[in-house]
């Protein structure tokens, strides 16, 4: 949600609320919602952060969390493991996160000073839970290349699905302004949110072979293991996202462009654009929980290596 947020007012919002004076209101109505979106998402991540370090630092030393917390085992943890400086890391972006939400509050939030660096700091503490997954395990050069490939698929995924949260929110924010080019506006972001979304299906393609490579390594360790079963589970549920997606570039997005005077046609389009983006956002959400078991699931590629 927070990569989601950034992207979207520095790529989509911003720029088509700017060119709509009449909009200014909505605008700044807009940006406090998705301010107060940001830090309930930067305390979620923070929290579970915490948690998962310290369920690491348990299971590391094989004791109960209380006794990792008390004896300085998380300690040890946080500064001497690369999960821990990864974490140190992403605690610092926090704060750089938290600084610019403090600071656009006193300024205009336009896109040299706040949008851009928010929407880079947004993307880097997404990205950089790369290194807490399996790409960190990965040895040498194609270690790296398994890390760049998970660190741009992170974000891609993020400014993808977290992004609908938002199109969601201004859509409606839109269509309830009764304002007489709201229309106008709101074709203007679908349009613009479309063709993120392209850049975005594209590189989570990309970056999703290069996964498959290195953690599935063939069909057999997609079809004869239990990692293997639930990565074409997410791929299947990815495939009926990129449909509805499809369902709004080809269809519904030309519609309200087409009838952007006309009220009646106009909400009917943003009325299935947002049903169609709320379904995209609950099966993103379904991924998300996938990719969490993945992340702790033997890949199928050591497993089926493992059974030979």
């Amino acid at each position: 949600m927070i990569v989601g947020i950034g992207v979207f007012e520095a790529l989509v919002a911003g720029p088509a609320l700017e060119c709509a004076a009449p909009a200014a209101v909505i605008a700044t109505s807009f940006r406090a919602r998705m301010a107060g979106f940001t830090w309930v998402g930067l305390a979620v991540a923070l929290v579970s952060g915490g948690v998962w370090l310290l369920l690491l630092a348990a299971k590391i030393a094989d004791k109960s969390v209380y006794d990792v917390t008390t004896d300085g085992t998380a300690w040890i943890v946080l500064t001497k493991t690369r999960f821990g400086i990864d974490w140190q890391l992403r605690l610092l972006t926090a704060g750089l996160l938290a600084g610019c939400l403090f600071l656009s509050k006193r300024g205009k939030g336009d896109f040299i000073a706040y949008r851009l660096p928010f929407a880079i700091l947004t993307a880097v503490f997404a990205g950089m839970l790369a290194w807490s997954g399996h790409g960190g395990a990965s040895p040498g050069v194609p270690g790296y290349v398994h890390i760049a490939a998970d660190f741009v698929h992170l974000i891609a995924a993020g400014a993808w699905v977290g992004g609908l949260i938002p199109l969601v929110w201004l859509l409606g924010m839109l269509r309830r302004s009764g304002r007489k080019s709201w229309a106008h506006v709101a074709s203007d972001i679908t349009w613009r949110f479309s063709d993120l979304g392209i850049l975005a299906v594209g590189a989570i393609l990309l970056t999703g072979i290069v996964n498959v490579w290195f953690l599935a390594g063939g069909t057999q360790g997609l079809t004869a293991t239990h990692y293997g079963h639930l990565l074409l589970f997410k791929i299947a549920l990815f495939v009926a996202m990129f449909c509805f997606a499809a369902i709004n570039r080809h269809y519904l997005v030309p519609e309200l462009s087409i009838h952007v005077d006309d009220p009646e046609l106009g909400m009917r389009a943003v009325r299935i654009l947002q049903r169609n983006a709320v379904l995209e956002i609950l099966l993103g959400l379904i991924i998300l929980a996938i990719v969490a078991i993945l992340g702790i699931t033997p890949p199928g590629i050591e497993t089926h290596e493992h059974v030979h």
